[in-house]
């Protein structure tokens, strides 16, 4: 991908910025409080001011967003890591430069096209609230092929976009769920690059993570199955559509995404066509389980680098992953890293553990880190493309 002088110079100054400011973000030592996301959102900013021109306002959301994924997975690596003995290679600061790039230069692009084209609720656009009984799925805003949208899970609401292919359909769809603590900005350019090769792409912020982005100081309502909840609840809402086949209803997850969405289609093989996960955080469980061998001794707020409240350990405990992933015997397409810090990297022996229990399951290994920024994301999305088209119903 060409980058423009311009964008050059956007990212040498959050680079630098960045850098300045390593010894400012050392000092906050990711300390044991709450409001810990105020505080590095802050210093984000404080480094995209930096920015010029367009670029100033276009970048901020997204970038921010990437930026703070970026830390709380290194942070889990981190931990992990010192439970065995070993030390780090990568560094904060190296991940933070690669994780800004493609939020800079897909606010260049296409995206911020469609981004412009849908007017983003706020809270007073909103129509009456109503269950999920009566109303799978509310449009809030329609700008023709990008659909603003809210869904819902009994009686929670989620936001949520659809980019639909031109033409009659019906057509396949693919859910995607993003990595911890990012939200549907990071995924608006996959989604619009599904519907431009003919597959409805669908992004949403899971619910209990704020509105529009988790841009929250704690998770504390928050836990993986719920956010298999909320795909399960997008399924629904997505097959009742005319212009969607419910033949074909594909699940893209990443990291976090990739749990969830892998508890869903191993939980309905009869429903989920096939799975594209990326770097999915299969560790999950057995983290959850080494640090509360009794779920009786979880508390109601569990303090650390990210504030969880017990209903994440609790579910996290309740099942393994791998116990489910024998029913599932429909394809699935695994992407990985192979440079640290990456699933694929640090900790293969997951996935090579998931490979061997999917009746099928085609494992990918590229030469990246485990957020697949710029290139091999592309990658990855071309990739899916095709895993859509080879494995969709006649």
């Amino acid at each position: 991908v060409n980058i423009s002088k311009a964008s050059e110079k956007a990212v040498d100054t959050v680079i630098g910025g960045i850098q300045d400011r390593q010894s400012e973000r050392e000092k906050l030592k990711w300390s044991k409080q709450p409001g810990l996301f105020a505080k590095i959102d802050e210093k984000i900013e404080e480094v995209l001011e930096g920015l010029h021109g367009k670029y100033a306002s276009s970048v901020p959301k997204e970038t921010a967003l990437r930026i703070r994924s970026g830390m709380c997975f290194q942070k889990s690596m981190e931990g992990r890591e010192r439970k065995k003995g070993k030390k780090m290679k990568k560094l904060i600061s190296l991940l933070l430069i690669v994780s800004l790039i493609p939020g800079i230069m897909c606010s260049c692009g296409k995206e911020k096209e469609i981004e412009e084209s849908i007017e983003f609720p706020e809270d007073e656009l909103l129509s009456e609230y109503r269950n999920a009984a009566d109303l799978p799925m509310e449009t809030v805003q329609d700008a023709g092929r990008a659909v603003a949208v809210y869904f819902y899970r009994g009686e929670t609401k989620f936001y949520g976009e659809i980019y639909i292919p031109e033409g009659e359909g019906p057509f396949p769809v693919v859910i995607i769920a993003g990595g911890f603590a990012t939200s549907h900005y990071g995924y608006q350019g996959m989604a619009q690059m599904f519907a431009e090769s003919g597959i409805v792409g669908v992004v949403f912020d899971p619910s209990d993570t704020g509105y529009m982005g988790a841009m929250i100081d704690d998770y504390l309502n928050w836990s993986p199955l719920k956010e298999a909840a909320d795909i399960e609840s997008i399924v629904s809402a997505m097959s009742k559509l005319s212009y969607v086949d419910d033949s074909n209803i594909f699940l893209w997850g990443h990291s976090m995404g990739g749990f969830a969405s892998g508890y869903v289609g191993f939980k309905n093989p009869g429903l989920i066509k096939g799975m594209v996960l990326v770097e999915p955080a299969f560790y999950l469980n057995e983290e959850a389980k080494e640090q509360f061998p009794d779920t009786d001794d979880i508390p109601e707020i569990v303090e650390g680098d990210i504030y969880f409240g017990r209903i994440y350990f609790e579910d996290l405990c309740s099942f393994d992953i791998y116990d489910l992933m024998a029913a599932y015997d429909r394809n699935v397409a695994v992407y990985a890293g192979t440079e640290s810090p990456s699933i694929g990297a640090d900790m293969p022996e997951l996935l090579t553990k998931a490979e061997e229990l999917l009746p099928s399951c085609k494992i990918t290994y590229v030469n990246t880190n485990h957020f697949f920024n710029g290139m091999p994301m592309t990658r990855v999305i071309m990739g899916t493309v095709s895993f859509v088209k080879n494995n969709m119903s006649e």
